[in-house]
Order: C-alpha cells, then sequence, then structure tokens
C-alpha cells in the first residue's frame, strides 16, 4: 500500500487510574506548560495525515474529555469510547467501533506527548514487508533476569530494546490478534505482542525523540522541561514555497486574488493564483505538514475553479490549530507580462487581511528572467515566497 493510500486511524487508550502519579485528578488531566497531558498528546498529531482519532476513557472523566477534545479544534475525527478493565479491553472497545474505511493503526500511549510523529511516515514503508512496526530504544542498562531475587542469568542487551509507542500495524492484523487473543483468554502487555502471539511478524524503529512516558511526579519535572526546551527551539520556523503555473488563452489571471487586465490567464484547477499557491506551500512547508496538493486534491471537483484566497484561509486555520501565527512574508513573482507592479499594494492586502497580519509583513515583488526560460518566452508565470511563523 503506497503511503497515500493509508488511512489511518490513531486509538490513544487513556482510561488507566494512573495510581503511580499519587495526584488528586487522573493523569492525563494534568497539566504540564498549562495545558494537560492527553491535549498535548493529541497535539501531537495534528501534522500527521488522520482519518479517525478514538480515545477510549474511564466514565467518570468522559465528560471532560469531550470538552477538551472539542475545544481544540482538531484537524480529524475524535470520538470518546468507554474503556475497559485493563488497556488491552480499552483498546478492543475502540477497535469495535473503527470506521470502515480506516486502514492502518496506530496505538499510542496517551502520557507520551513528546513522540516523534514522523515515525508513522517511516513506518508506512517498513509495514509493506512486516506485519506491525513499534517504536523502541536500545537497552543501555545490564539487564538480568531474576526470580525471587536471585539473579538467574545476564542477558545481552545486543538483542533486547525497550519498546515505546507508537505501534503501528495494518487494521485487519490487529483487528485478527485481538480476536485471536479473546478466544485463547491472552493477555499482553502491549499490541506488539499480541500480533506475535498470533504468529505475525513486527519490527522496531529506533525512537530518538524524548519520548517519555510520564507515570511519576518525578516524570512531570523532566515533561516541564521538555516543554521548555522544545520551546525554545521551535518559537520561530522558516518555510519557503514555489509554484508554476502555464499562461493559456481563455483564462484570468489572477494573482495574490487580484484579477489583473490581460491577454491570456494562468492555467489549473483552482484560479491557478500561482502567488497564493508558493505561500500556502511555504506555510505547510515550515511547520512540515505537507504541500497544497495534500489538502486540496487536483483530481477533486471541490476545488474546481476555486478561490484561492479561501484556500489561504484554510491553512491558516491549519497554521493557528499547530500553535504558530505568521510573522511575515517575502514574495517574488516572475513573470515577462504584463506588469504588475500597479497592483501589488492590493495583492499585498489581499494577503493580509487573509492571514490576519499587519500589511508591512507582507512583501510581494515582480521580476523578469530577461525574455530567459519559460517565463522570458511568456509561456507560464513563476512564484517564489519565503515565509517566517512565531509560536503563539
Amino acid at each position: 500500500m503506497k503511503k497515500s493510500q493509508h488511512k489511518l486511524a490513531i486509538i490513544i487508550p487513556a482510561a488507566g487510574a494512573g495510581m503511580r502519579m499519587g495526584h488528586d485528578i487522573p493523569k492525563i488531566l494534568i497539566p504540564i506548560g498549562g495545558k494537560p497531558i492527553l491535549e498535548h498528546t493529541i497535539r501531537g498529531f495534528f501534522n500527521v495525515n488522520i482519518h479517525e482519532m478514538i480515545i477510549p476513557v474511564s466514565e467518570p472523566i468522559r465528560k471532560q474529555v469531550e470538552e477538551l477534545c472539542e475545544n481544540m479544534n482538531a484537524p480529524f475525527l475524535i470520538r470518546i469510547v468507554n474503556g475497559g478493565k485493563q488497556r488491552q479491553d480499552s483498546i478492543w472497545n475502540a477497535l469495535k467501533i473503527l470506521d470502515k474505511d480506516s486502514t492502518t493503526l496506530a496505538v499510542h500511549d496517551a502520557a507520551r506527548p513528546f513522540f516523534d510523529s514522523g515515525l508513522i511516515q517511516k513506518a508506512y514503508t517498513l509495514l509493506e514487508k512486516y506485519d506491525g512496526v513499534i517504536a523502541a530504544v536500545p537497552a543501555t542498562y545490564t539487564m538480568k533476569q531474576v526470580k525471587n531475587k536471585i539473579v538467574e542469568q545476564t542477558l545481552s542487551r545486543d538483542t533486547l530494546w525497550q519498546i515505546n509507542t507508537p505501534q503501528i500495524f495494518p487494521k485487519d492484523v490487529l483487528i485478527q490478534a485481538y480476536e485471536n487473543a479473546y478466544k485463547n483468554d491472552f493477555y499482553g502487555t502491549d499490541d506488539a505482542m499480541l500480533v506475535e502471539h498470533n504468529g505475525g511478524s513486527v519490527t522496531v524503529i529506533n525512537d530518538i525523540s524524548n519520548n517519555i512516558k510520564i507515570t511519576t511526579p518525578a516524570d512531570l519535572i523532566t515533561a516541564e522541561q521538555i516543554l521548555k526546551k522544545n520551546k525554545g527551539i521551535l518559537m520561530q520556523r522558516i518555510g519557503q514555497g514555489y509554484d508554476v503555473h502555464r499562461l493559456v488563452e481563455g483564462r484570468p489571471l489572477i494573482l495574490g486574488g487580484v484579477e489583473i487586465p490581460h491577454s491570456r490567464g494562468l492555467d489549473g484547477h483552482s484560479d491557478a493564483d500561482v502567488l497564493v499557491h508558493a505561500i500556502m506551500d511555504a506555510l505547510l512547508g515550515a511547520l512540515a505538514l505537507g504541500d497544497i496538493g495534500k489538502y486540496f486534491s487536483d483530481t477533486d471537483d471541490t476545488y474546481k475553479n476555486a478561490n484561492s484566497m479561501l484556500l489561504l484561509e484554510e491553512i491558516r486555520q491549519l497554521i493557528d490549530k499547530n500553535g504558530f501565527k505568521v510573522h511575515n512574508i517575502d514574495a517574488t513573482v516572475i513573470l515577462q507580462k504584463p506588469k504588475i507592479a500597479p497592483y501589488i499594494e492590493a495583492m499585498c492586502n489581499n494577503i493580509s487581511a487573509c492571514l490576519k497580519i499587519e500589511l508591512r509583513d507582507v512583501s510581494v515583488k515582480a521580476t523578469t528572467e530577461e525574455r530567459l526560460g519559460f517565463t522570458g518566452r511568456e509561456e507560464g508565470v513563476a512564484a517564489m515566497a519565503v515565509v517566517m511563523l512565531r509560536r503563539n
């Protein structure tokens, strides 16, 4: 299955009591950096193309979690289901309500907010060969097998890995593993164990992130430190975008949301606003969210002749949901004709209004390639954009 064909469902089991935390509120609702642990974990998936997310929770906190998820305005569907007696039972409850269109599952601990979401993309390739892919870290401590406090043997670290989440599987593989486990009254300590028990092959992928599981009060201190470090690193993000469209007869020439008088216009599925498209790609690139084709497919009739300024508004909302805002934009339109200098101010006004930033923070320039290349031959128009985002 190609990466683009995966319809990913995320299951976040969050029904555990968290007894080791010794806190007076459920562990997943304890705030770090001013937000509940669960919210940080969910937001970690905002830059992943997700079909649905299902969160099993204990009945006493279900309403709180539902309100939390509703207020987050996540870019994917989140459903809440009651948890079970054990983790395995909770995940089984989630599996039973999966959307039929979901093809791939990732199970992730609610108390691991600092995972690397990029592991999921890497896992897609490995799933062509294996029945499961799990995040893991090579063992670094000396490991001994002990019975009744007596050491029986020292195990080789070369073959030992500490297992984390996310754990990713084809939907049918995990469902069959769960069905077999319940048929044989088998309970595992993680989902991969059930797949292994059912004869499946599981591979590990090296997890180099700060993917701690928040379990004890000391972990809360560590989590706060990681948040502060991440905030310092990610206060600013820079992205660049580039787009090209062919000039054809019978189409309007639209740049920056402004229709410019000309004998030809730009060919494309939408209104082919090459300037806005370059800006959108730059915005998405700044947060590693893919490109505009991922969100507005040129095979989807919904976007036939669409106003690109409306698409830019959707991208701005996505940037907002990821906790960033646009700081400034510098863009260049490359074309031989027509001269667009008289329209640049209107373009900047449109872009600044759409992105809700000051006019002074939008720069649009125009240049030619001295009659060289496809723009010089007046075959098309190109645009480049660089953007800076700042964390809210």
